[in-house]
This record gives C-alpha cells, sequence and structure tokens, in this order.
C-alpha cells in the first residue's frame, strides 16, 4: 500500500478460526485478534469485537475493512480520503 508505514497498521480478526490464520497474519506482521464464540458467528460479530478493539486503543482516526475474499484497491484509504 501507498501510504506511509508508520501510519497505518492491519488488525486481523480470526473469527472462530480452526485453521492457522492467526499464526499466517502474525509472521507476516500484522496486529491479531482472536474471537472465540460459536454462539456469534459471523461477520458482524467479528467486525463489532474489531470496532471495540480499535475504540479501546484509541489510535484510528479511520478504519478500513476489507474481506479476506475481497478484490484488491489499489489504494483504498486514498479512495476514502478523496470522498470526504
Amino acid at each position: 500500500m501507498d501510504w506511509p508505514a508508520a501510519h497505518f497498521r492491519v488488525i486481523v480478526v480470526a473469527d472462530n478460526c480452526t485453521d492457522d490464520t492467526a499464526a499466517v497474519a502474525t509472521a507476516a506482521g500484522a496486529t491479531v485478534i482472536e474471537r472465540h464464540d460459536p454462539e456469534r458467528r459471523g461477520k458482524g460479530y467479528a467486525l463489532e469485537y474489531a470496532f471495540r478493539f480499535c475504540q479501546a486503543a484509541a489510535s484510528a482516526t479511520a478504519i478500513v475493512v476489507v474481506d479476506a475474499d475481497a478484490r484488491r484497491v489499489a489504494q483504498p484509504a486514498r479512495s476514502v480520503r478523496r470522498q470526504n
């Protein structure tokens, strides 16, 4: 991503994962938060968990959500910035 590395971080939500998602993401340098709740499954719960994590950290001025199966946008943060 063409954005200063000091101004963003990648957070991966390993939501009810039973595979190596957390280990692979950690090895790639991401901050990984793991959520285990078999009663509340799905993207909505995972996003809520991530947003609460970011809110508690109080370090984000913007959040860009990208799903694992999403198509890559060359400059997602710059695209959002232009729309405001």
